[in-house]
């Protein structure tokens, strides 16, 4: 019977031990499990932020096309400007040259005075047109030409910020 009470003593202490381990175990798998979902926790916040990382650069990327766009047309408009402020130069001079060449047919030649200073006066004023239209054309190139350099300041400053993540796919 001691025999007995001794092996069911051992028994008792066995189970107990057996228990605490047990006990032991469960507690640090419910750990585990608390630092998984933390560690999970962690990995969808930075999931979350890569992803808005990534709409944000795809927006500024988008935004940056448009501007370059806007920046292309406003560098062929400036081109176009410059061309017309050419023409109008070289239109002006022509202007000049002709109106030279009608004062000088009205000192040649007192008989069509009254005719030569007709055509003096029209040259002038195509003359001082033409110059207008050049210091107009020109004021417009200067005004697209300070723009340009506004946007391109702009899109500097714009991409400064931006953070360009390469090793996240774009689905």
């Amino acid at each position: 019977m001691i025999a007995a009470i001794a092996v069911l003593s051992a028994l008792v202490i066995a189970a107990g031990v057996g228990l605490f381990m047990i006990r032991n175990a469960q507690k640090e798998a419910t750990a585990q499990a608390r630092r998984a979902e933390h560690q999970l926790g962690l990995t969808q916040a930075a999931e979350k932020t890569a992803n808005a990382e990534r709409a944000k650069t795809v927006t500024a990327n988008q935004k940056l096309e448009t501007q370059n766009a806007a920046l292309v047309a406003a560098s062929q408009a400036a081109d176009r400007a410059r061309i017309e402020a050419e023409r109008a130069r070289s239109d002006a001079e022509t202007a000049r040259v002709e109106a030279e060449r009608a004062r000088l047919r009205a000192e040649a030649s007192r008989r069509l005075e009254r005719r030569s200073r007709q055509r003096e006066t029209e040259a002038a004023r195509v003359a001082r047109k033409a110059e207008a239209d050049a210091r107009l054309a020109g004021e417009r190139l200067r005004t697209l030409l300070d723009q340009e350099k506004q946007r391109v300041q702009e899109l500097e400053e714009l991409t400064r910020g931006a953070k360009i993540i390469t090793d996240v796919p774009v689905n």
